[in-house]
């Protein structure tokens, strides 16, 4: 899933993978591509992810990518009648430029 916002070039992504298919390496590929897509096609300068704490696979996985973790969004979303906190994790154009170029 993508939303993204062309007035500010952010966009906001999430995931979620049946349970057999995790720690196949198949999501760091589906990754790449929607980072490239999203910098070079549509010209984003920042992509974003929300995860739950708890989640550290997709925390490594995103930070493998590049991105930082910048903070947690304390109870961010109403969930199965709880309140989540959240990490926010991104990545900006010019870290992936400079991840790309080395």
């Amino acid at each position: 899933m993508i939303r993204h916002d062309t007035a500010v070039h952010w966009a906001e992504m999430g995931y979620e993978m049946s349970r057999a298919y995790w720690g196949q390496g198949l999501m760091s590929g589906v990754l790449a591509t929607v980072i490239h897509y999203g910098f070079n096609t549509l010209s984003l300068n920042r992509i974003q992810a929300l995860v739950e704490p708890e989640n550290a696979q997709s925390l490594r996985l995103l930070e493998k990518a590049g991105f930082r973790q910048e903070g947690l969004l304390s109870q961010y979303e109403f969930t199965s009648g709880k309140y989540d906190d959240l990490y926010m994790c991104a990545l900006v154009k010019s870290e992936y430029i400079n991840r790309s170029q080395k």
